[in-house]
């Protein structure tokens, strides 16, 4: 798997014309070394463009995609398809926002409507949502 060419530099390649993530290529990580059980996988698929993927199973042979890097650079976690910069897809998205000093905050969004929570976890006293325009 490793190589040095004649200027001294390594490099590992996994080769596959693949162009799913249940394909054999890829890198994978996982318990059992007969085709089934738990794991992670990364691989490059796509017969018209390269796209990085990321994959789980859970105790299967059946890999599912978890998250994408197209080949233009937009990251899906939930699509294999992302038409932005950052797409999250699901019945009912939210991102979250931890405080490391306590509470969080989320963004969702359902049927079309957008939801802003401050300390949707109702651990913080005072809390707030501010906008700013032109702030310093």
């Amino acid at each position: 798997i490793s190589a040095t060419n004649a200027t001294g530099q390594g490099r590992i390649k996994l080769e596959d014309a693949s162009t799913a993530l249940s394909s054999v290529g890829g890198l994978e990580f996982t318990t059992s070394a007969f085709g089934s059980g738990y794991g992670w996988k990364i691989n490059s698929i796509d017969s018209s463009a390269v796209h990085l993927v990321f994959g789980t199973r859970q105790n299967s042979t059946t890999w599912d995609e978890k998250m994408r890097i197209s080949s233009t650079g937009n990251v899906g976690i939930g699509t294999s398809s992302p038409s932005r910069e950052l797409e999250l897809a699901a019945a009912n998205p939210r991102f979250r926002i931890t405080d490391t000093d306590g509470g969080y905050s989320e963004i969702s969004g359902n049927s079309g409507h957008l939801s802003l929570s401050a300390d949707a976890g109702n651990s913080q006293s005072g809390t707030r949502i501010t906008f700013d325009v032109d702030f310093l």
